[in-house]
C-alpha cells in the first residue's frame, strides 16, 4: 500500500470510529478485505437470526450481479469490490450488547472475503471462512481496553539440564486501547521461570506482535513439562480479561550429559539436531 493510501485508510478509520450514536448504541464499521476476485464478493449486514434478504441493514459487494442464492455457483462477474483491498463500510449505530449477522456470499465458492468487526474503533470480530455461504455472529461491546494474550508458542521440544532455552511466540491485543510495553513471564508447570520486559512498541487493537526473547530459561528438573507463557505489565497496568491470556507447550527435558573429554572436557556437548514444536494456542 502506498503511504498516501495508508494515511487516507487510517483517517477513514478514525473518522468512522468518532460517529456520534445515541445512549444505548455503539458506532460499528466493517472492514472487507478481498482476495484475488474481490468481484466474486457479495454480503449483508442483518440483526441475529435473520439470514438473506430478511431485513437487512446494508448490503455491500457486487450487488448488480450477485445474490442471495449465488453461492458457489462458480460464476465470476464482473463488477463489486476491487481485488486485494480493504473497503471500510458504515458506521452504523448498532444496539449495545445485541448480536448481528454477517451473510457472506462467494460467487465461485472457492474462498471469501474477510471482515474484521469494529465497535468505538475497536476489534470486537474477525470472519474468514471458504466457501460459497457462511453466516457470521458478532455482538455489539467494547472490549475491555487492556487485554493481551499468547496466540502462538514455539519452543524446543526436547531440552537439557544446565543449558538455557529461548522461545518465540506471538502475542494479540484483544482490547480498546493501543499497547505500548508489556512484560512477558515464562512458568514451566507452574514455577516462574523467565521474565523479559518489551518497550516501545505499539500493538493496536486487533493487531498481534511476534517475539522472540533475547533471554533463557533453564531447565533444573528432568522429565516431561508444560511450558506456559502469559503477557502482563500492559502498559503498566493488569490485564484486565486474564481468561484468555496464556499459551502453553509441552515438551521433555533430558538429564545433562556426563563430563565428556578430548583435548578439553565439558559438560551438555551441543545437541547436533535441535527439535521444535510450534503450538498454535
Amino acid at each position: 500500500m502506498r503511504p498516501y493510501a495508508a494515511l487516507a485508510f487510517s483517517l477513514a478509520i478514525s473518522q468512522l470510529a468518532n460517529a456520534q450514536c445515541p445512549a444505548g448504541q455503539l458506532s460499528v464499521t466493517i472492514e472487507v478485505t478481498t482476495d484475488n476476485w474481490g468481484n466474486e464478493t457479495y454480503w449483508q449486514l442483518t440483526a441475529f437470526g435473520n439470514s438473506c434478504n430478511q431485513a437487512p441493514i446494508f448490503v455491500g459487494g457486487n450487488t448488480a450481479a450477485i445474490g442471495c442464492a449465488s453461492g458457489g455457483t462458480q460464476a465470476s462477474p464482473a463488477g463489486g469490490y476491487a481485488n486485494n483491498a480493504t473497503i471500510v463500510e458504515g458506521p452504523w449505530c448498532l444496539n449495545e450488547g445485541a448480536q448481528y449477522n454477517i451473510v457472506s456470499i462467494d460467487s465461485y465458492g472457492d474462498a471469501q472475503a474477510s471482515f474484521r468487526v469494529r465497535a468505538n474503533g475497536a476489534v470486537i470480530g474477525e470472519f474468514n471462512q471458504p466457501g460459497g455461504f457462511n453466516i457470521f455472529t458478532f455482538t455489539v461491546q467494547t472490549p475491555a481496553a487492556l487485554d493481551m494474550g499468547v496466540t502462538a508458542l514455539t519452543t524446543p521440544l526436547y531440552n537439557r539440564i544446565g543449558l538455557g532455552t529461548s522461545f518465540s511466540g506471538t502475542v494479540r491485543n484483544f482490547g480498546s486501547a493501543t499497547i505500548n510495553s508489556f512484560t512477558l513471564n515464562a512458568a514451566l508447570d507452574g514455577n516462574p521461570v523467565f521474565t523479559e520486559n518489551y518497550n516501545g512498541v505499539s500493538i493496536a487493537s486487533g493487531n498481534s506482535f511476534e517475539f522472540n526473547t533475547t533471554g533463557t530459561w533453564v531447565p533444573t528438573v528432568t522429565g516431561a513439562a508444560v511450558l506456559t507463557v502469559w503477557a502482563s505489565n500492559i502498559n503498566g497496568e493488569a490485564d484486565e480479561t486474564p481468561a484468555n491470556d496464556m499459551g502453553s507447550a509441552n515438551l521433555w527435558v533430558n538429564a545433562a550429559i556426563p563430563t565428556w573429554c578430548r583435548n578439553t572436557c565439558s559438560v551438555n556437548p551441543p545437541l547436533p539436531w535441535l527439535v521444535t514444536r510450534t503450538r498454535t494456542c
